[in-house]
C-alpha cells in the first residue's frame, strides 16, 4: 500500500517532506522439519524504510553554533503536523508517532575532529527540543566548545521570542555594551518576576531551566499552538537504550556536505576579508536531519555503525566509501578564474546534482533518495488557453489536484494548490516515468490566495479548510486522508498525464505528434496516427496560429519551431 500522506514543505529554514512510498513485496518462505530447524531456517532481515524527513538548515543554525534559532519554528511545526498525519497510519490503531533518528552536520570549515563534535552538539540541541530535555540544553550552555558558546546571546534571543510581548527588544550582541548589558539585566529581572523566580537579573541555572523549556514549547508545537513533544523511549529508533543516545542521534561532522566549493573558490576565500562570504556560501552544510521510519522500526544501538555524539570521527571513517577522498576533494579540473576572481567554470559540486559528495556510505543510503537531502526533481506542467487574438494565455491562479500514480486515489500521494501566474503546476517527481491525474478548476469555482475578495483559502469562500476535529464523522478526515480537499474538487476537469514519455523535439514525426496532441490537435495515441490524421492536425495548428495552411511542418514559416515554442514556452 502506498503511503496515504504527501507533504513537501520547503522554506528558507529547511524542508519537511514525506518520502516516496516503497512497494514492499511479500516474503517467500518455506517450511522445514523439526529435526532440521537449527540447520535450515528462514532468516528475514527487514531493511529500514524511511517515510519522512526534516532538514533544519540554513537559518536554523548560525555559523559555528548549535543553538537552535527561533527561525526554525516553522520547520518544527510542519514536522509536528507530518508526525500527526503519520500517527493516523499506525497499524495498531493506537495513533503512535513513528520512530526517528537525528543526524547533525557541519560545514567544511575547520578541522574534522572539531566539526564532528560541533555537528553532534547540533544533533543534541534538536534532540533536546523534541524531547524537552532541559538538562541536555544546560550541558550545551554550560560547556562551550570552541566558537559554540551560547552565552548571553542565547539568553537575549530567547527573551526576545517568548511570551507574546518580548522581554528583551535590544540587539542580539551578547550584552557587550553598557546599554545592552543594562537592557539584558532588566529583561531577565522582568522575566524572573513574571515566572515567580528570584529577580536578581542573572540567568542562573534555575532561571535557564524555566527559560529553556518555555522557549522549546514556543518553537516546537502543532499549528494550533499545542505542544509537540516526543518520548526518547518510545519515539526514537533505539528507544533510548543507550545512555548517550547512540543511534537516536549522531553527528556526521563535515563528512557529508551538500555543497563543496571549487578549488578556485576556496583559494579566493583564503582572503580573510571574504570570510563572511565563505560562511554564507557554506550555509547549506550547517544543518540537522531528522529521518522518520515506518512504525515499529527498532534497532540495537550496539550494532548501529555511527559513533556517539561525544566520540571522535574514527567510527565515521570506518563507514566511508573507498573513494571518499575523491568525494570530498575540491575539483581542480576546471576553467581558471576570471579577472574578478570568480571561477569561470563550475567546479563546485552539490549533492542534489552530482550525488557524490557524501563520504559515509551508511548515511548515503538514507539520504540519496530523501527529498530533504537529494532535492526534488520536478515535473512542470504549463496550462494555457487560446486567447481572443489566437494567442495562448496562461491558465493562471486556478485550483488543481495532482495525483501521482494510478493506484487507489485514497492512498496515492496528492498535491493541491493553485496554478502560478504563468499557468504552471509544479509536481515533485515520484518516478522518472509515471502516470498522473491532474484535476483542474476550469470553471473558477475556488478562490485563489489573494483573490478578488482579498481573502485566501481553499473552499471557494476565501476561508481556510476547517480542521474536522476529534468528533468528526468524516472517516477520511478522521484518518488523516484528504483533510485539505477543495470544496468543489469533484467538479474539476480531469486530465491524464503520461509523465516522462515526451520525446525531445526533433525532425521525426513522434515529437511533433505529441506536442500537437498536447495542444489539442489530432486524435488517438501519438505515434499511431495515420498520415491523414497527422495532416489534419498540422493544418489545424497552422490555421489557429494564423500561419499558411500547408500541412507541412518544415515550411518556410517553420511551423515546427512555432509548435515547439507554443508547447515549451519562450
Amino acid at each position: 500500500m502506498a503511503n496515504p500522506i504527501f507533504i513537501l514543505d520547503e522554506t528558507e529554514e529547511g524542508v519537511v517532506a514525506t518520502h516516496t512510498a516503497r512497494v514492499e513485496l511479500p516474503v517467500l518462505v518455506s517450511p522445514t522439519i523439526e529435526e532440521n530447524r537449527k540447520k535450515f531456517m528462514n532468516t528475514i532481515r527487514p531493511s529500514l524504510v524511511g517515510i519522512g524527513c526534516m532538514n533544519l538548515s540554513n537559518k536554523g543554525f548560525e555559523f559555528d553554533s548549535s543553538f537552535v534559532s527561533f527561525k526554525a519554528k516553522s520547520r518544527f511545526t510542519a514536522f509536528a503536523e507530518m508526525m500527526k498525519r503519520f500517527s493516523k497510519d499506525d497499524p495498531t490503531g493506537a495513533d503512535r508517532f513513528p520512530p526517528i533518528t537525528i543526524f547533525g552536520h557541519a560545514d567544511p570549515t575547520g578541522e574534522p575532529a572539531y566539526n564532528k563534535r560541533l555537528s553532534g552538539r547540533r544533533a543534541k540541541a534538536v534532540f533536546g527540543v523534541l524531547t524537552r530535555d532541559a538538562a541536555m540544553w544546560e550541558s550545551l550552555f554550560a560547556n562551550p566548545f570552541g566558537g559554540d558558546e551560547w552565552g548571553k546571546k542565547s539568553i537575549q534571543h530567547m527573551l526576545q521570542n517568548i511570551g507574546g510581548v518580548p522581554f528583551y527588544e535590544g540587539p542580539i550582541d551578547g550584552a557587550i555594551t553598557p546599554e545592552t548589558r543594562k537592557a539584558t539585566k532588566e529583561a531577565i529581572e522582568t522575566y524572573q518576576r513574571a515566572r515567580g523566580l528570584k529577580d536578581d537579573g542573572e540567568a542562573g541555572e534555575k532561571t535557564r531551566k524555566v527559560l529553556f523549556l518555555e522557549y522549546m514549547d514556543e518553537i516546537c508545537q502543532f499549528k494550533d499552538g499545542t505542544k509537540f513533544k516526543l518520548d526518547p523511549k518510545e519515539h526514537f529508533l533505539a528507544r533510548g537504550k543507550d545512555k548517550d543516545h547512540k543511534a537516536d542521534m549522531q553527528g556526521c561532522g563535515e563528512f557529508n556536505p551538500v555543497l563543496l566549493l571549487s578549488k578556485d573558490e576556496e583559494d579566493r576565500f583564503k582572503d580573510k576579508a571574504l570570510k563572511p562570504e565563505r560562511d554564507a556560501a557554506y550555509e547549506r552544510d550547517r544543518r540537522a536531519l531528522v529521518f522518520v521510519f515506518k512504525h515499529d522500526s527498532e534497532i540495537d544501538p550496539t550494532k548501529w555503525p555511527c559513533p556517539r555524539v561525544g566520540e571522535g570521527e574514527g567510527g565515521c571513517r570506518e563507514r566511508f566509501w573507498s573513494d571518499s577522498k575523491d568525494r570530498l576533494r575540491r575539483d581542480p579540473d576546471q576553467e581558471p578564474a576570471g579577472d574578478d576572481g570568480v571561477p569561470a567554470g563550475d567546479g563546485r559540486r552539490e549533492f542534489p546534482k552530482t550525488g557524490d559528495t557524501f563520504a559515509c556510505r551508511w548515511y548515503h543510503g538514507f539520504a540519496q533518495h530523501s527529498p530533504c537531502e537529494a532535492g526534488r526533481k520536478l515535473w512542470v506542467v504549463r496550462l494555457r488557453v487560446d486567447g481572443p487574438k489566437k494567442d495562448q494565455e496562461p491558465f493562471a491562479r486556478r485550483a488543481y489536484v495532482a495525483h501521482a500514480g494510478d493506484a487507489d486515489t485514497r492512498y496515492a500521494p496528492q498535491l493541491r494548490g493553485f496554478t502560478t501566474d504563468e499557468g504552471q503546476v509544479v509536481i515533485p517527481v515520484m518516478d522518472e516515468v509515471v502516470q498522473m491525474s491532474l484535476k483542474v478548476d476550469v470553471f473558477g469555482l475556488e478562490k485563489p490566495p489573494g483573490g478578488e475578495d482579498g481573502k485566501s483559502g481553499r473552499n471557494g469562500k476565501g476561508d481556510p479548510p476547517k480542521d474536522p476535529g476529534p468528533d468528526s464523522t468524516d472517516k477520511d478526515a478522521d484518518e488523516g486522508f484528504d483533510v485539505d480537499r477543495f470544496e468543489h474538487e469533484d467538479q474539476f476537469l480531469e486530465l491524464k498525464l503520461d509523465a516522462g514519455q515526451l520525446v525531445p523535439m526533433a525532425k521525426e514525426d513522434l515529437p511533433a505528434q505529441q506536442r500537437l496532441y498536447n495542444l489539442g490537435f489530432g486524435k488517438g495515441v501519438p505515434g499511431s496516427w495515420t498520415p491523414e490524421v497527422f495532416d489534419r492536425a498540422i493544418r489545424g495548428f497552422q490555421r489557429s496560429r494564423g500561419l499558411d495552411v500547408t500541412g507541412n511542418l518544415d515550411d518556410s514559416q517553420d511551423t515546427r519551431a512555432r509548435l515547439k515554442k507554443d508547447h515549451e514556452g519562450p
